[in-house]
């Protein structure tokens, strides 16, 4: 295996990827978190004809503007948050909801894929903030909320959720408006640098720790053998992607450099491989279809 580092930077990453293309001659990419790196990559992915794996989230690149060789390991950024619009609306009982987010493409895409099923099914998104990715303070966000709503539903990642749900909680805003939103959020990446403010947060994503299934606690148990922390849904999202490598190369018995039949292969094996999260069958735009699950934070 060979690894890159693309340093968040698009011209870094074309750079990267023409070299593990032409030096290295990999088989399979696999990986790209960022959405502005994999927007980057496709154009070349699509050239070569590399059989591609993508950790990152754009509804645009397995639904809008698919491309053959390009699959999604992990969710589009909009699919979990349409279970949480029907679960706020129909068993939370919600009618009116503040969004506050981050101003970039997965805080849009998360918060358009609520707004779409809550307001579908009754209830109404009555005010959408943005926020800056480099926002330290959000004390001038926080108090542009309305008061006269039923709930909050926010879309923030790793160091921002952390402050984010820290200051929620110091405005006084726990208690008075029930905080909803993107599993990532209170993801074990970020839940483990938080306190009791993250008590009570209801969000929705693919997989969760505490699933009682064989698949997951076989995950569970050599995730927490490999680290001292418990995994988080990237590792079990990246422990899916490898899984489906190895078992389409075992599937065309190591003729990986027929990339159409590898590609076939790594497309049956997320089918057939036991995964973590549960059940999963990519769609003919290579995106998966998979469970949700609506998770709560408890001591």
């Amino acid at each position: 295996m060979i690894e890159e580092d693309t340093e968040g930077n698009p011209a870094t990453a074309q750079a990267k990827y023409r070299k593990l293309v032409q030096q290295d001659k990999i088989h399979v990419l696999t990986g790209v978190l960022l959405a502005n790196i994999g927007y980057a990559l496709v154009q070349p992915i699509e050239r070569d004809t590399l059989p591609s794996i993508f950790l990152t989230t754009p509804d645009d690149l397995t639904k809008r503007r698919p491309t053959k060789w390009l699959l999604r390991s992990n969710f589009s950024a909009s699919q979990p948050m349409h279970l949480l619009g029907d679960y706020a609306a129909k068993t939370l009982k919600y009618k009116r909801v503040a969004a506050i987010a981050m101003d970039n493409p997965f805080g849009h895409e998360c918060t358009g894929g609520f707004q779409r099923v809550f307001e579908d099914a009754g209830g109404r998104v009555v005010q959408k903030t943005w926020v800056p990715l480099n926002v330290l303070d959000f004390a001038p966000y926080l108090t542009q909320i309305s008061r006269d709503v039923d709930a909050v539903v926010q879309v923030f990642v790793a160091a921002q959720a952390v402050r984010f749900a820290k200051q929620y909680a110091e405005q006084g805003l726990k208690e008075r408006l029930p905080l909803i939103g993107i599993g990532v959020f209170t993801d074990e990446s970020a839940l483990r640098s938080m306190g009791d403010e993250a008590i009570g947060i209801v969000t929705s994503l693919i997989w969760a720790p505490t699933l009682q299934t064989p698949a997951n606690q076989t995950f569970m148990r050599l995730a927490e053998a490999k680290g001292k922390n418990p995994p988080a849904y990237f590792t079990a999202v990246m422990y899916s992607a490898g899984r489906w490598i190895t078992e389409a190369a075992r599937v065309v018995e190591g003729q990986v450099e027929d990339r159409a039949r590898f590609l076939g292969g790594i497309r049956r094996a997320s089918e057939t491989t036991p995964d973590p999260r549960g059940p999963i069958k990519l769609d003919e735009y290579g995106n998966p279809t998979q469970n949700v699950y609506i998770l709560k934070v408890e001591r």
